[in-house]
Parts: structure tokens; sequence; C-alpha cells
């Protein structure tokens, strides 16, 4: 292989040692080509035998002209057969195995990366929601700081009291009425204790 074409080799493939086996590999399927005669155009034109298909072909320019001289030179054509096919693309899937191996192991890491970016957006957002409410209950007013704690007080239960004087007064044999500080705590003796 020219030294040109090992050197861009280099450079798609990043590494040496790559370019390097590709570069075996196709010498390979060359020699494999040329040694089991996989040319049929060639063997023709060695053996001097014309293909039965071919039409002659007339030189075009001047037949004393050196070749390359002023003249492209003529193309060439390629035939490969089945067997000649599937040696290169079996080469070529060999080679893209490390290729898609490396591409599986990227897809996973990706979808971990979202997996991670998914959780941190909706962390980020309860996150933002909290602030927000604690904001809002610190920017509230005295009154309605107020109104908002007396309403979470416990309803306060009303002690009625009832004072019957003439009841109260039956049971002295004076009949002087006692004072309001015998009332209120006779009263309150006769109240259930919880």
């Amino acid at each position: 292989m020219r030294q040109n074409v090992l050197d861009a080799l280099v450079d798609l493939f990043g590494d040496e040692e790559r370019a390097l086996a590709f570069a075996e590999g196709v010498d390979e399927t060359n020699r494999g080509i040329t040694d089991e005669g996989l040319i049929a155009r060639a063997k023709a034109e060695v053996e001097g035998e014309a293909e039965p298909d071919a039409e002659p072909v007339e030189a075009a320019g001047d037949p004393d002209a050196e070749p390359g001289e002023g003249e492209p030179e003529p193309t060439r054509e390629l035939e490969l057969d089945d067997a000649a096919m599937d040696a290169i693309t079996g080469r070529f899937a060999e080679m893209l195995e490390p290729f898609t191996e490396r591409i599986d192991s990227l897809s996973a890491q990706l979808g971990e990366l979202t997996e991670a970016q998914t959780g941190a957006e909706e962390r980020a957002e309860s996150t933002r929601e909290s602030l927000n409410l604690r904001l809002k209950r610190l920017e509230r007013t005295d009154e309605e700081k107020h109104t908002e704690w007396a309403a979470d007080l416990p309803r306060a239960q009303k002690l009625r009291v009832t004072y019957r004087p003439r009841e109260a007064n039956e049971d002295r044999a004076d009949g002087e009425p006692d004072s309001l500080a015998d009332v209120a705590n006779a009263t309150l003796e006769k109240m259930p204790r919880y």
C-alpha cells in the first residue's frame, strides 16, 4: 500500500495500529483476488484472449505516441464475484465491530445522562416551588399572620355560670344572703371536674 494512502488511513482511524491492520487486510484481499484469478478481464488480457462479448476497441490518437503523453490513462474495470464480495464485506464487518461496541456504549451513557438530567430538573422544580411558598409566607403582613394564627387556635370553650340567689339562700337559717365570693365558691364546687 502506498505511504500517502497509509497516512490518510492513520488520520481516518486516529490510531496507527488500526490503520496498519486495515492495510494488511486490504493487501490480503488484493493478494487473494490476484491469486484466485477473480478479475476476469485482467485474466483475459494476460492470456491474450478477447472476451466473447467484447467488441474490439480501437485505440484513439497517435499509435506511435508514448503512453501518458497528453492522453488520459485508459480506465480499468474491476469485476468481482460473490466470493470476493463476501470476503470484502466480512472484513468490513470485522472492522466495524469496535465502532459498533463504542456506539452501543455511548448510547447507554447517553441514556444514563438523560435520566440524570430528568431527575435533576424534577428536583430543581420541587426546590423552586418550595422556595416560592416560603417566600410568600415571609412576605405576608402582620395582620395576615395574626389572622392565620388566630384561626389555628382551638375554639375557646365558654363557661356558663348561673347564679340563683333564692335557691342558694333557702338553706341558710339566718336568712342573710351569702357574699358573692361564697356564692362563686359554692358554684365552682358543684361543677364537675375534669
